[in-house]
């Protein structure tokens, strides 16, 4: 028989035993509660799960493995492909050793004590190393603290005596029988299949009793790149791509608000203490720490039920967002990550890229259900959107229209009396200020206002004055606003003010500028009307821009204007810049002149003839 002949039966283990792992996996994720992937889902990962076991089988068929050794064989680069990328992304580079070297090295332990044995032992190391496999991989990941807990320490012990009681009891009843692994292989995939497709998702969430304060129910609909420039009722244009936040926005309070940073956790971190990044010190993959106090605890200390419906996976469990809230759900765009994800993500396979948030519509769903449950006043629900962090302008264009539309199904739900606030956590850019970046413009970047300026919609359900607010706010204003409407005492200072416009208050001190910072302390931003200066540690300098005059923040003005960025500057936390002289009085900007238009040349008359 030839290398190939040999190879070709090797391949078709492999592909088998992919698709039962995967109908396995699947079944799995359903008896511990985890949601359903979708059809498509299946299908995209399909290929992968089949495909490359079968390549891995083909390659030691031709190399010259077959038998028992060749399946053994197979089974460790199968454990391979699985284990190591959730190795490496939970210990860094070190974890590839185990996962490269464990493998290989229990087939030839295996190989090496049942020498002498008959190949009913050899035989069953293939399927329980499958089975201590999947459960190891699935339980370790969705069901335990993590495999160097104590609690996921104890799952791998006993799996590995079950592994070891399987091997016993299934070599002994092989004998010394040569099994066709390939065909049991598919027989299991017709058994696993079925159960997984037609048994349906759970869908049964612990939403918090109906039962709450009799205290204004309150919604926040927070939309990460949400930019102030990309809603008609703020940047005047007569098309619109949100035509029901414009019609929220004409009957509520309008503001333009300032980010505390550009992206992520440290943005919605500010929003939810009313801190500054460099304050509450949170950083993109970090924690919101216990000692920072979340708007939430306040509302739970009065009674509120309080909720969150959040889409990315960023901002669950662990990241310190959750903390206070009774209720906090995280439906990413899968149901479950499976495991084979995580090791196709190592060799940026684009693969499923949307799966790390949920899309508007499920999010609204699971908002709705939160709604449905709720009777009186009393509650405060959170409702996240990260759908506006696409690949491109034009996309983000029809996913702000689609969001819109899902906020107006949300903000049509709620009773009467709820008071709506609306906001963006950050803006996203285009690549304005970072040339050949536009795919990574989620991430943090500049302190360019594309990424700070965010539309802030504040709905007031009775004596309402409705107004467009031009003064600078920011969105750590929303902690001391919301801290007056739930008659809330505040235990810990904030950096934010209360929104004073929306209990028809004057102002009792001059306006504060707005503050955003990058979470690593490298860069600064103050605004103060039309007025923004911007510190850079690496170059120790300050910039100055006009933001009414150039928008687009192209012309430094801090030359011109140096006195001027030195006194913004004094207002930054934690820069110590030099005051300007006392007495400065720098002069303001003059418009930019508009060209006149050449007069057009007279026509000559004609003269008379002679």
């Amino acid at each position: 028989m030839s290398r190939l002949q040999q190879a070709l039966p090797l391949a078709g283990t492999g592909a088998a035993l992919g698709l039962v792992f995967f109908g396995m996996e699947e079944v799995l994720h359903l008896v511990l509660g985890e949601p359903h992937l979708q059809a498509l889902q299946i299908l995209q990962l399909l290929p992968f799960y089949v495909v490359l076991p079968a390549l891995a089988g083909f390659i030691l068929g031709v190399i010259g493995f077959k038998g028992v050794a060749g399946n053994l064989w197979l089974f460790a680069m199968m454990a391979t492909l699985f284990l190591l990328g959730p190795a490496i992304s939970t210990l860094g580079l070190l974890g590839a050793v185990p996962a490269l070297i464990g493998p290989p090295t229990l087939v030839v332990a295996t190989l090496y004590v049942t020498r002498n044995k008959s190949d009913g032992f050899r035989w069953a190391v293939v399927p329980a190393g499958l089975v201590w496999l999947l459960f190891a991989t699935v339980l370790n990941v969705s069901a335990t603290p993590g495999p160097f807990s104590a609690k996921g320490a104890l799952v791998n012990v006993g799996l590995v005596v079950m592994a070891a009681a399987l091997i016993a009891s299934l070599g002994k009843a092989l004998g010394d029988r040569s099994p066709r692994l390939g065909v049991m292989a598919v027989l299991l995939a017709i058994l696993v299949w079925p159960v997984r497709l037609i048994v349906k998702s759970p869908t049964s969430r612990n939403l918090p009793a109906a039962q709450g304060a009799e205290l204004p129910a309150v919604l926040v609909v927070v939309v990460d790149g949400l930019r102030a420039d990309q809603v008609a009722f703020l940047n005047g244009k007569a098309e619109s791509n949100s035509p029901n936040l414009d019609a929220l926005a004409k009957r509520s309070f309008s503001y333009t608000a300032q980010a505390g940073a550009p992206a992520g956790l440290p943005a919605m971190a500010s929003l939810l203490t009313g801190l500054y990044p460099s304050t509450h010190k949170t950083k993109p993959g970090g924690k919101l720490t216990a000692d920072h106090r979340s708007i939430v605890e306040y509302a739970s200390d009065q009674g509120y039920v309080t909720g969150a419906v959040i889409s990315q996976e960023a901002y669950g469990p662990g990241s310190g967002l959750e903390q206070g809230f009774g209720y906090y759900e995280v439906f990413t765009g899968m149901g479950h990550q499976p495991a084979l994800l995580a090791t196709l993500d190592l060799f940026h396979i684009p693969l499923l890229s949307n799966r790390h948030y949920a899309g508007a519509e499920r999010i609204t769903d699971r908002a709705l259900e939160f709604l449905n449950s709720r009777k009186g006043q009393g509650w405060f629900l959170m409702v996240e959107y990260a759908d506006l962090l696409g690949p491109s302008e034009q996309s983000y264009q029809a996913d702000l229209l689609l969001v819109d539309g899902q906020i107006e199904r949300l903000v049509t739900a709620v009773p009467k009396d709820t008071w709506i606030f609306v906001v963006g956590s950050h803006g996203i850019s285009f690549g304005e200020h970072l040339p050949g970046q536009e795919s990574e413009r989620e991430l943090t970047q500049g302190l360019w206002q594309e990424s700070l300026a965010v539309p802030l919609i504040v709905y007031r359900p009775r004596n309402n004055q409705p107004a467009s607010v031009l003064r600078t706010v920011q969105t750590a204003d929303l902690v001391p606003t919301l801290l007056d409407l739930m008659e809330a005492d505040l235990r810990i200072g904030v950096d934010g003010e209360e929104l004073f416009e929306i209990f028809h208050r004057p102002s009792t001190q001059t306006e504060p500028p707005a503050v955003s910072e990058l979470s690593d302390g490298t860069q600064k931003a103050l605004r103060s009307g039309e007025w923004k200066v911007l510190w850079q540690q690496d170059t120790a300098s300050l910039q100055l821009y006009n933001l009414v005059l150039d928008p687009g923040e192209q012309q430094d003005m801090a030359a011109e204007f140096p006195e001027r960025a030195a006194a913004m500057a004094q207002d930054l936390p934690g820069v110590d810049w030099p005051a300007p002289p006392e007495g400065w009085d720098a002069p303001e900007p003059e418009e930019p002149e508009e060209p006149e238009e050449p007069e057009e040349p007279k026509p000559k008359k004609k003269g008379r003839g002679k």
